[in-house]
Protein backbone atom coordinates (compact mmCIF):
# COMPACT_ATOMS: atom_id res chain seq x y z
CA UNK A 1 0.00 0.00 0.00
CA UNK A 2 3.08 2.12 0.62
CA UNK A 3 4.06 1.83 -2.69
CA UNK A 4 0.85 2.74 -4.35
CA UNK A 5 0.96 6.14 -2.50
CA UNK A 6 4.74 7.05 -2.57
CA UNK A 7 6.33 4.47 -5.36
CA UNK A 8 9.28 4.50 -4.03
CA UNK A 9 10.83 1.33 -1.43
CA UNK A 10 13.43 4.10 -0.19
CA UNK A 11 10.21 6.39 1.06
CA UNK A 12 9.81 5.79 4.70
CA UNK A 13 6.80 4.22 5.48
CA UNK A 14 5.91 5.96 8.69
CA UNK A 15 3.75 9.70 7.77
CA UNK A 16 3.21 12.75 10.09
CA UNK A 17 1.12 15.81 8.75
CA UNK A 18 2.04 19.58 7.84
CA UNK A 19 -0.32 22.67 8.27
CA UNK A 20 1.72 25.25 5.54
CA UNK A 21 1.27 28.96 5.61
CA UNK A 22 2.25 31.13 2.19
CA UNK A 23 2.48 34.49 3.10
CA UNK A 24 4.29 37.33 1.20
CA UNK A 25 6.69 40.07 2.04
CA UNK A 26 6.09 43.14 -0.17
CA UNK A 27 6.39 46.26 1.68
CA UNK A 28 8.39 47.07 -1.39
CA UNK A 29 5.46 47.34 -3.05
CA UNK A 30 3.32 48.68 -0.69
CA UNK A 31 5.55 51.33 0.02
CA UNK A 32 6.31 52.17 -3.41
CA UNK A 33 2.91 51.98 -4.92
CA UNK A 34 1.80 54.26 -1.92
CA UNK A 35 2.84 57.24 -4.05
CA UNK A 36 2.11 55.77 -7.80
CA UNK A 37 -0.39 53.26 -8.85
CA UNK A 38 -2.27 52.83 -4.85
CA UNK A 39 -0.69 49.27 -4.09
CA UNK A 40 -2.74 46.13 -3.39
CA UNK A 41 -1.91 43.47 -1.59
CA UNK A 42 -0.01 40.14 -3.21
CA UNK A 43 -2.37 36.91 -2.93
CA UNK A 44 -0.53 33.86 -2.76
CA UNK A 45 -3.61 31.65 -3.44
CA UNK A 46 -2.42 30.91 -6.90
CA UNK A 47 1.60 30.22 -5.75
CA UNK A 48 2.52 26.15 -6.77
CA UNK A 49 3.71 24.94 -3.62
CA UNK A 50 6.41 21.97 -3.57
CA UNK A 51 7.67 20.10 -0.87
CA UNK A 52 10.91 17.97 -1.52
CA UNK A 53 12.42 15.22 0.42
CA UNK A 54 16.43 15.34 1.23
CA UNK A 55 18.12 12.43 -0.34
CA UNK A 56 15.45 11.50 -2.30
CA UNK A 57 13.77 11.98 -5.67
CA UNK A 58 10.19 12.19 -3.79
CA UNK A 59 8.18 15.47 -4.26
CA UNK A 60 4.38 16.17 -3.29
CA UNK A 61 3.32 19.11 -5.28
CA UNK A 62 0.50 21.45 -5.67
CA UNK A 63 -0.45 23.45 -8.30
CA UNK A 64 -1.66 26.15 -6.07
CA UNK A 65 -1.77 27.16 -2.54
CA UNK A 66 -5.59 27.19 -2.68
CA UNK A 67 -5.27 23.79 -3.89
CA UNK A 68 -3.09 22.82 -0.92
CA UNK A 69 -5.66 24.72 1.86
CA UNK A 70 -8.55 22.51 0.68
CA UNK A 71 -7.01 18.98 2.26
CA UNK A 72 -6.18 21.46 5.47
CA UNK A 73 -3.39 18.94 6.44
CA UNK A 74 -1.02 17.57 4.28
CA UNK A 75 0.46 14.04 4.59
CA UNK A 76 4.03 13.00 3.94
CA UNK A 77 6.52 10.86 4.78
CA UNK A 78 8.69 11.14 7.76
CA UNK A 79 11.82 13.05 6.97
CA UNK A 80 13.75 16.23 6.21
CA UNK A 81 12.15 19.01 3.83
CA UNK A 82 12.66 21.88 1.67
CA UNK A 83 9.18 23.62 1.12
CA UNK A 84 9.18 26.00 -1.40
CA UNK A 85 6.60 28.43 -3.72
CA UNK A 86 6.58 30.87 -5.81
CA UNK A 87 4.41 33.45 -8.02
CA UNK A 88 3.07 31.25 -11.34
CA UNK A 89 5.79 31.08 -14.52
CA UNK A 90 9.22 31.69 -14.60
CA UNK A 91 11.77 34.19 -13.39
CA UNK A 92 13.28 35.95 -15.76
CA UNK A 93 15.25 39.17 -16.82
CA UNK A 94 12.88 41.63 -17.57
CA UNK A 95 8.56 41.20 -16.74
CA UNK A 96 5.68 43.67 -16.37
CA UNK A 97 5.02 42.16 -13.12
CA UNK A 98 6.85 41.15 -9.44
CA UNK A 99 7.69 37.69 -8.85
CA UNK A 100 8.10 36.43 -5.54
CA UNK A 101 9.40 32.87 -4.32
CA UNK A 102 10.65 31.61 -0.67
CA UNK A 103 11.49 28.18 0.96
CA UNK A 104 11.85 26.77 4.14
CA UNK A 105 13.50 24.09 5.77
CA UNK A 106 10.46 21.20 7.39
CA UNK A 107 10.53 18.32 9.44
CA UNK A 108 8.08 15.52 9.23
CA UNK A 109 7.76 13.39 12.57
CA UNK A 110 5.82 10.30 13.13
CA UNK A 111 2.12 10.84 13.56
CA UNK A 112 2.61 14.36 14.63
CA UNK A 113 1.30 17.13 13.12
CA UNK A 114 4.07 20.01 12.28
CA UNK A 115 3.05 23.54 11.35
CA UNK A 116 5.36 25.68 8.93
CA UNK A 117 5.38 29.24 6.92
CA UNK A 118 6.77 30.04 3.94
CA UNK A 119 7.79 33.89 3.75
CA UNK A 120 8.05 34.53 -0.45
CA UNK A 121 10.11 37.30 -0.85
CA UNK A 122 9.86 39.89 -3.72
CA UNK A 123 12.86 38.22 -6.27
CA UNK A 124 13.09 41.02 -9.26
CA UNK A 125 12.85 45.30 -8.40
CA UNK A 126 10.80 47.85 -9.47
CA UNK A 127 12.18 50.25 -12.28
CA UNK A 128 10.23 53.19 -13.77
CA UNK A 129 11.09 55.93 -15.79
CA UNK A 130 8.85 59.06 -15.88
CA UNK A 131 8.88 62.00 -17.76
CA UNK A 132 8.50 66.30 -16.88
CA UNK A 133 5.46 67.50 -18.64
CA UNK A 134 7.87 69.80 -20.44
CA UNK A 135 10.35 67.00 -21.63
CA UNK A 136 8.93 66.41 -24.88
CA UNK A 137 8.61 70.57 -25.85
CA UNK A 138 12.18 70.36 -25.59
CA UNK A 139 12.87 66.94 -27.38
CA UNK A 140 11.93 65.36 -30.38
CA UNK A 141 14.10 61.79 -30.40
CA UNK A 142 16.14 60.51 -27.28
CA UNK A 143 17.57 57.04 -26.06
CA UNK A 144 18.27 55.89 -22.72
CA UNK A 145 19.58 52.94 -21.42
CA UNK A 146 19.96 51.84 -17.58
CA UNK A 147 22.34 49.26 -17.30
CA UNK A 148 23.13 47.17 -14.21
CA UNK A 149 26.97 45.90 -16.39
CA UNK A 150 25.46 42.98 -18.07
CA UNK A 151 24.17 42.10 -21.40
CA UNK A 152 20.72 42.68 -20.80
CA UNK A 153 20.01 46.61 -20.79
CA UNK A 154 17.09 48.47 -20.00
CA UNK A 155 16.26 50.57 -22.97
CA UNK A 156 14.23 53.24 -24.08
CA UNK A 157 13.40 56.13 -27.18
CA UNK A 158 10.62 58.32 -28.17
CA UNK A 159 9.14 55.64 -29.92
CA UNK A 160 7.93 54.10 -26.40
CA UNK A 161 6.20 57.14 -25.48
CA UNK A 162 5.82 59.08 -22.38
CA UNK A 163 3.28 56.95 -20.17
CA UNK A 164 5.19 54.26 -19.47
CA UNK A 165 4.29 51.20 -17.35
CA UNK A 166 7.02 49.68 -14.41
CA UNK A 167 9.08 47.45 -15.25
CA UNK A 168 10.24 45.09 -13.05
CA UNK A 169 14.18 44.05 -13.68
CA UNK A 170 16.55 41.09 -12.10
CA UNK A 171 19.55 42.85 -11.16
CA UNK A 172 22.67 40.82 -12.31
CA UNK A 173 23.94 39.12 -8.46
CA UNK A 174 26.20 41.56 -6.76
CA UNK A 175 25.45 44.59 -8.73
CA UNK A 176 26.48 47.70 -6.71
CA UNK A 177 26.52 49.96 -9.29
CA UNK A 178 23.75 51.28 -12.17
CA UNK A 179 24.38 53.83 -14.74
CA UNK A 180 21.86 55.86 -16.60
CA UNK A 181 22.65 57.64 -19.82
CA UNK A 182 20.81 59.79 -22.32
CA UNK A 183 21.51 60.71 -25.84
CA UNK A 184 18.72 63.45 -26.51
CA UNK A 185 17.84 65.37 -29.80
CA UNK A 186 15.82 68.43 -29.58
CA UNK A 187 13.58 70.26 -31.60
CA UNK A 188 16.16 72.28 -33.30
CA UNK A 189 18.27 69.45 -33.86
CA UNK A 190 21.03 70.00 -31.48
CA UNK A 191 22.75 66.96 -29.03
CA UNK A 192 22.63 66.81 -25.64
CA UNK A 193 24.10 63.61 -23.13
CA UNK A 194 23.80 63.26 -19.70
CA UNK A 195 24.79 60.47 -17.92
CA UNK A 196 24.40 59.28 -13.84
CA UNK A 197 26.35 56.71 -11.80
CA UNK A 198 24.15 55.83 -8.46
CA UNK A 199 25.30 53.69 -5.34
CA UNK A 200 23.38 52.60 -2.43
CA UNK A 201 24.71 55.18 0.87
CA UNK A 202 25.99 53.66 3.87
CA UNK A 203 22.93 53.11 5.34
CA UNK A 204 21.27 50.96 3.12
CA UNK A 205 21.50 46.80 4.45
CA UNK A 206 23.91 45.91 0.96
CA UNK A 207 25.51 47.58 -0.99
CA UNK A 208 24.16 45.41 -3.77
CA UNK A 209 20.83 46.21 -6.01
CA UNK A 210 18.60 43.29 -5.06
CA UNK A 211 15.08 42.25 -5.16
CA UNK A 212 13.25 44.13 -3.71
CA UNK A 213 14.71 47.28 -4.24
CA UNK A 214 12.95 50.09 -6.02
CA UNK A 215 14.21 53.16 -8.75
CA UNK A 216 12.30 55.96 -9.82
CA UNK A 217 13.69 58.03 -12.65
CA UNK A 218 12.34 61.21 -14.11
CA UNK A 219 13.76 62.94 -17.28
CA UNK A 220 13.56 66.47 -17.20
CA UNK A 221 15.04 69.29 -19.65
CA UNK A 222 17.22 71.38 -18.01
CA UNK A 223 16.40 75.65 -17.30
CA UNK A 224 16.13 77.22 -20.44
CA UNK A 225 19.64 79.61 -21.09
CA UNK A 226 21.92 81.75 -22.80
CA UNK A 227 23.56 78.22 -24.53
CA UNK A 228 23.44 77.22 -28.14
CA UNK A 229 20.50 75.11 -27.39
CA UNK A 230 18.90 77.04 -25.28
CA UNK A 231 18.74 74.80 -22.48
CA UNK A 232 20.98 73.55 -20.16
CA UNK A 233 21.15 70.02 -20.34
CA UNK A 234 18.89 67.49 -18.69
CA UNK A 235 17.98 66.93 -15.22
CA UNK A 236 17.98 63.08 -14.23
CA UNK A 237 15.86 63.09 -10.48
CA UNK A 238 16.64 59.45 -9.21
CA UNK A 239 14.04 58.04 -5.96
CA UNK A 240 15.11 55.05 -4.57
CA UNK A 241 13.50 52.61 -2.25
CA UNK A 242 15.35 49.94 -0.47
CA UNK A 243 16.07 47.99 2.99
CA UNK A 244 17.29 50.26 5.49
CA UNK A 245 16.89 50.19 9.39
CA UNK A 246 13.64 52.63 8.93
CA UNK A 247 12.69 50.81 5.68
CA UNK A 248 11.84 54.24 4.29
CA UNK A 249 12.29 55.91 1.06
CA UNK A 250 15.37 57.27 0.33
CA UNK A 251 17.67 59.94 -1.92
CA UNK A 252 20.74 57.81 -3.46
CA UNK A 253 23.82 59.17 -4.06
CA UNK A 254 24.25 60.44 -7.56
CA UNK A 255 27.72 60.60 -9.45
CA UNK A 256 27.90 63.55 -11.76
CA UNK A 257 24.86 65.88 -10.88
CA UNK A 258 25.95 69.13 -12.23
CA UNK A 259 24.21 69.86 -15.30
CA UNK A 260 26.22 70.00 -17.95
CA UNK A 261 25.80 72.25 -21.49
CA UNK A 262 24.77 70.30 -24.32
CA UNK A 263 26.55 70.35 -27.79
CA UNK A 264 25.52 71.53 -30.86
CA UNK A 265 26.69 69.80 -33.93
CA UNK A 266 28.73 71.25 -36.72
CA UNK A 267 28.84 74.16 -33.99
CA UNK A 268 31.90 75.56 -36.14
CA UNK A 269 33.89 78.52 -34.54
CA UNK A 270 33.29 79.20 -30.84
CA UNK A 271 33.35 75.26 -29.55
CA UNK A 272 32.17 75.64 -26.12
CA UNK A 273 34.83 74.21 -23.95
CA UNK A 274 32.96 73.34 -21.00
CA UNK A 275 30.54 71.21 -23.10
CA UNK A 276 30.20 66.95 -22.40
CA UNK A 277 31.80 65.06 -24.49
CA UNK A 278 29.17 63.49 -27.15
CA UNK A 279 29.16 60.11 -28.98
CA UNK A 280 27.10 58.92 -32.36
CA UNK A 281 27.25 55.83 -34.52
CA UNK A 282 24.62 53.82 -36.72
CA UNK A 283 25.33 51.01 -34.06
CA UNK A 284 25.34 53.18 -30.91
CA UNK A 285 23.37 51.84 -27.97
CA UNK A 286 21.78 49.30 -30.94
CA UNK A 287 22.04 45.52 -30.62
CA UNK A 288 23.96 44.36 -34.34
CA UNK A 289 22.70 40.62 -35.39
CA UNK A 290 25.30 38.79 -37.54
CA UNK A 291 24.93 35.25 -39.05
CA UNK A 292 29.07 33.87 -39.37
CA UNK A 293 27.12 31.60 -41.80
CA UNK A 294 26.21 34.53 -44.11
CA UNK A 295 28.60 35.78 -47.05
CA UNK A 296 27.61 39.35 -45.98
CA UNK A 297 30.60 40.98 -44.48
CA UNK A 298 31.12 41.83 -40.92
CA UNK A 299 29.61 45.66 -40.59
CA UNK A 300 31.65 48.26 -40.42
CA UNK A 301 31.16 49.26 -37.10
CA UNK A 302 32.43 53.11 -35.51
CA UNK A 303 32.08 55.53 -32.85
CA UNK A 304 32.15 58.98 -33.14
CA UNK A 305 33.47 60.85 -30.43
CA UNK A 306 33.69 64.90 -30.30
CA UNK A 307 35.15 66.22 -26.70
CA UNK A 308 34.99 69.87 -26.27
CA UNK A 309 36.78 69.54 -23.19
CA UNK A 310 39.78 67.58 -24.65
CA UNK A 311 39.94 63.90 -24.08
CA UNK A 312 41.34 62.19 -21.18
CA UNK A 313 40.41 58.63 -20.90
CA UNK A 314 38.50 56.68 -23.80
CA UNK A 315 37.33 53.79 -21.70
CA UNK A 316 36.46 50.05 -23.35
CA UNK A 317 34.62 47.32 -21.54
CA UNK A 318 33.47 43.88 -22.81
CA UNK A 319 31.72 41.32 -21.75
CA UNK A 320 31.00 38.04 -23.43
CA UNK A 321 29.17 34.83 -23.05
CA UNK A 322 31.47 33.03 -24.35
CA UNK A 323 34.16 32.11 -21.69
CA UNK A 324 37.09 31.50 -24.75
CA UNK A 325 36.48 34.76 -25.90
CA UNK A 326 36.25 36.48 -22.65
CA UNK A 327 39.77 35.28 -21.58
CA UNK A 328 41.37 36.71 -24.71
CA UNK A 329 39.68 40.05 -23.99
CA UNK A 330 40.48 39.78 -20.44
CA UNK A 331 44.57 39.45 -21.32
CA UNK A 332 43.86 42.32 -23.34
CA UNK A 333 42.38 44.56 -20.18
CA UNK A 334 39.04 44.68 -21.80
CA UNK A 335 37.43 43.10 -18.74
CA UNK A 336 39.29 45.42 -16.03
CA UNK A 337 37.10 46.22 -13.28
CA UNK A 338 35.43 48.86 -13.48
CA UNK A 339 35.65 50.33 -17.10
CA UNK A 340 37.96 48.18 -18.56
CA UNK A 341 41.11 49.71 -20.73
CA UNK A 342 42.12 52.89 -21.73
CA UNK A 343 42.69 53.44 -25.28
CA UNK A 344 44.62 56.09 -24.52
CA UNK A 345 47.40 54.53 -22.82
CA UNK A 346 47.14 51.04 -24.67
CA UNK A 347 49.95 51.31 -26.64
CA UNK A 348 49.93 47.23 -26.87
CA UNK A 349 46.49 47.42 -28.46
CA UNK A 350 47.49 49.67 -31.36
CA UNK A 351 47.47 46.79 -33.91
CA UNK A 352 44.33 46.68 -33.01
CA UNK A 353 42.91 50.03 -33.81
CA UNK A 354 43.64 54.23 -34.44
CA UNK A 355 44.55 54.62 -30.43
CA UNK A 356 43.22 57.88 -29.45
CA UNK A 357 45.44 61.16 -28.28
CA UNK A 358 45.04 63.01 -24.95
CA UNK A 359 44.25 66.36 -25.56
CA UNK A 360 42.55 65.99 -28.67
CA UNK A 361 38.70 67.43 -29.50
CA UNK A 362 37.62 64.29 -31.33
CA UNK A 363 38.28 60.86 -31.76
CA UNK A 364 36.96 57.63 -33.91
CA UNK A 365 36.55 54.19 -32.62
CA UNK A 366 36.43 51.64 -35.18
CA UNK A 367 36.06 48.23 -33.64
CA UNK A 368 37.43 47.32 -36.96
CA UNK A 369 39.46 43.21 -36.90
CA UNK A 370 37.86 42.78 -33.31
CA UNK A 371 34.24 42.30 -35.09
CA UNK A 372 35.90 39.29 -36.48
CA UNK A 373 37.30 37.76 -33.27
CA UNK A 374 33.55 37.83 -32.07
CA UNK A 375 31.91 34.07 -31.59
CA UNK A 376 28.71 32.72 -31.17
CA UNK A 377 27.26 34.26 -28.53
CA UNK A 378 25.90 37.82 -26.81
CA UNK A 379 29.06 40.91 -26.62
CA UNK A 380 28.77 43.97 -25.82
CA UNK A 381 31.64 46.93 -25.53
CA UNK A 382 30.59 49.94 -23.60
CA UNK A 383 32.56 52.39 -24.44
CA UNK A 384 33.18 56.24 -22.30
CA UNK A 385 34.59 59.05 -22.77
CA UNK A 386 36.32 61.16 -20.53
CA UNK A 387 37.52 64.63 -21.05
CA UNK A 388 39.76 67.21 -19.10
CA UNK A 389 37.18 68.32 -17.28
CA UNK A 390 36.26 64.88 -15.65
CA UNK A 391 33.02 65.05 -17.74
CA UNK A 392 31.87 62.04 -19.41
CA UNK A 393 29.64 60.41 -21.77
CA UNK A 394 29.12 56.37 -21.75
CA UNK A 395 27.26 54.35 -24.66
CA UNK A 396 27.27 50.70 -25.92
CA UNK A 397 27.84 48.73 -29.05
CA UNK A 398 25.99 44.97 -28.48
CA UNK A 399 26.47 41.88 -30.72
CA UNK A 400 24.57 39.05 -31.49
CA UNK A 401 26.69 36.40 -32.98
CA UNK A 402 24.84 33.50 -34.68
CA UNK A 403 25.68 30.69 -37.28
CA UNK A 404 22.96 29.31 -38.75
CA UNK A 405 24.39 26.27 -40.75
CA UNK A 406 27.64 24.39 -40.53
CA UNK A 407 30.70 25.23 -42.83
Amino acid sequence: MKNEIFGDDNIPSETGWVELGVKVNNKTDVVVTRATIQGEEVDPADFPVVFALNNSDYTKEFSTYEDLLKEEKVELPVGNYIVSSHTPGTLTKKMDHPYYSGDENLTVSKDITSDATITCTMQNSRILLTYDNTFTSKFKTWTITIDDGTNNILKYTEADGTNLQAVYWLFEENCTTIKINISATTTSGATVTESRTITKPDDATTDSWIGGDALTITMAPGPDEETPTGISGIIIDISAFFETETNETVEVPVEGEDTETPTVPDEGEGDDTSAAPTLSGEYLNETVSYDKSSEDPFPEVSVEMTVPGKIEKVMIKATSSDPELAEILAGMHFMDEPDGVDLVTATNLEKLFTLPVKGDPSYRFTLGSLGGMLTVGQHTFTVKVIDQNSKEVTGTLSFDITKSSAN
